[in-house]
C-alpha cells in the first residue's frame, strides 16, 4: 500500500501535524518520505532531474532541521515530511515545469513559459517548434500516434508544424475551438479570460474548428477571430505588424529573468538541469537575447559574462557557483 495522488498525500500530512495519524498513516508517510517522489500523477522529465530534486528536497529539509529550536528537534518527522511535501512542490514549480500525467497509458507533457521569457522554444516529439509565449501552456503525449498529433495550448503560441499527410495535427483550446492542418506556420491566442479565440496563418491552410463543426479555412495572411460569448467568429486580412514578433529568426529574448527561469528556458531548449543555491542567486536578473542555434555552453558563457557566475558541467547537471 502507498500514497497515490496528492490529495491523500496533504490529508496524511494535515493528520500528522495534529497528531492524530494511525500508525498505518504514519508507516505511509514514513514510505512515501524515505522513497520520494511515489505519486503516479507526478513522476519526472528522467531520472536525473528525479535524483536532483530529491536532492534538493533532502537539502531543505536538513536546512530546517539545522535552524530549528531544540523543542523542534523533538518532531523530526513532522518536519521532514512537511518540508518535503513543500520542497517536492517548489521545485516542480520552478524548476520542472514538466508536468506527466495519464490513465496508465499515455504520458503527457506540459510546458509552461515562464512570464520573463519573451518566447520558449518547445521542440514536439515529431520535430516541429512551438514558440511559447510568457505565461503559456502547452500540453502534448510523449510520443506521437502515426495517424494523428494533439496538443492542447492556454495562451500565445507561434507553431510551424512539420508535414504529415498521415498524421493531422490539431491545436485544442480551452474554448472548445481547434486548429487542424498537416504542415504549416500559424499563432494561435486563447488567453483566459479574453472571451475570445484568434488564429493566424503565416504559411500553409488551417482549418478551424468548434467542437466538430467546422468554421473556417484560413489562407497565409488571413486571420480568425472567435467570440465564445456568442459563439461568432469573422474572418480578416491582418496587418503584417501583427505577427512580426514571432517572426525572430530563432531569436530568444530575455527580460529580467531569474535564474530559476532560465533553468527552465535551458532545460526545455538543452535538456540540463541547473543545480545552484536559491539564496545565493536570488537577487540576479538578466537582460539579453541569443540565437536558439547556440550550444549551451555558447548559452552559459554569455552568462557568465554578464554576471560573473562560473558553471560546471557534470552530465546533464550544472553546478552554478557564485
Amino acid at each position: 500500500m502507498r500514497i497515490i495522488d496528492k490529495e491523500q498525500l496533504l490529508v496524511l500530512l494535515e493528520k500528522q501535524r495534529l497528531g492524530t495519524c494511525t500508525e498505518a498513516e504514519e508507516a505511509l508517510l514514513n514510505q512515501w518520505f524515505d522513497e520520494p517522489p511515489v505519486i503516479e500523477a507526478l513522476t519526472f522529465v528522467s531520472d536525473e532531474e528525479k535524483e536532483r530534486i530529491k536532492s534538493d528536497i533532502h537539502t531543505a529539509i536538513r536546512a530546517r532541521i539545522a535552524t530549528a529550536p531544540q523543542k523542534s528537534r523533538r518532531l523530526t518527522f513532522r518536519i521532514k515530511a512537511i518540508a518535503a511535501a513543500a520542497a517536492l512542490l517548489v521545485c516542480l514549480s520552478l524548476l520542472g515545469v514538466y508536468f506527466f500525467s495519464g490513465n496508465g497509458t499515455e504520458q503527457m507533457i506540459e510546458v509552461t513559459a515562464p512570464q520573463g521569457i519573451a518566447q520558449l522554444p518547445v521542440t514536439l516529439p515529431d520535430s516541429s517548434l512551438v514558440w511559447l509565449s510568457g505565461g503559456s501552456s502547452i500540453r502534448y503525449p510523449e510520443h506521437f500516434a502515426s495517424h494523428e498529433r494533439h496538443v492542447t495550448l492556454d495562451g500565445i503560441a507561434h507553431f510551424s508544424v512539420q508535414p504529415n499527410k498521415q498524421a493531422p495535427f490539431t491545436v485544442y483550446t480551452p474554448e472548445h475551438v481547434s486548429v487542424k492542418v498537416l504542415g504549416t506556420s500559424f499563432v494561435v491566442d486563447v488567453r483566459r479570460g479574453t472571451k475570445r479565440v484568434e488564429i493566424s496563418v503565416i504559411t500553409g491552410l488551417v482549418q478551424v474548428d468548434e467542437d466538430k463543426d467546422k468554421l473556417d479555412v484560413l489562407k497565409p495572411g488571413e486571420k480568425l477571430s472567435y467570440s465564445c460569448n456568442d459563439k461568432s467568429f469573422r474572418k480578416k486580412k491582418y496587418a503584417p505588424e501583427e505577427v512580426k514578433a514571432w517572426n525572430n529568426n530563432g531569436i530568444i529574448y530575455l527580460n529580467a529573468v531569474s535564474l530559476s527561469e532560465i533553468s527552465v528556458l535551458l532545460q526545455t531548449m538543452y535538456h540540463v538541469n541547473l543545480k545552484y543555491d536559491p539564496k545565493q542567486t536570488a537577487p540576479y536578473r538578466f537582460n539579453m537575447s541569443f540565437s536558439r542555434d547556440l550550444t549551451v555552453d555558447a548559452v552559459l558563457d554569455m552568462l557568465h559574462s554578464v554576471s560573473g557566475l562560473s558553471f560546471e558541467h557534470d552530465g546533464k547537471n550544472i553546478k552554478i557557483t557564485q
